[in-house]
């Protein structure tokens, strides 16, 4: 592939900010990464994977929010996982 930003990729799995692998992207996502982003919970590399939605290599208050926007379906360009 010559253009690096053509390049969509696809996985199977969970759907990115599906913390807790339950199949919906809700209130108890958004806890569960705010707990990692406090440091009270050490999430496996999955659970980081999937927390990450603000797509910046780090688990921080920024993912929370845009978890919590997403479950009182507020999506907005900053959220990365567009359907």
């Amino acid at each position: 592939i010559s253009d690096a930003e053509s390049l969509k990729v696809s996985f199977i799995g969970g759907k990115l900010g599906d913390c807790t692998a339950d199949g919906k992207v809700d209130l108890s996502d958004a806890i569960s990464a705010l707990r990692v982003a406090a440091e009270i919970d050490k999430p496996s590399d999955k659970e980081t994977f999937y927390m990450d939605v603000s797509a910046d290599g780090v688990i921080d208050l920024d993912d929370s929010i845009l978890l919590l926007r997403y479950a009182a379906e507020i999506v907005d360009e900053n959220y990365v996982n567009k359907e």
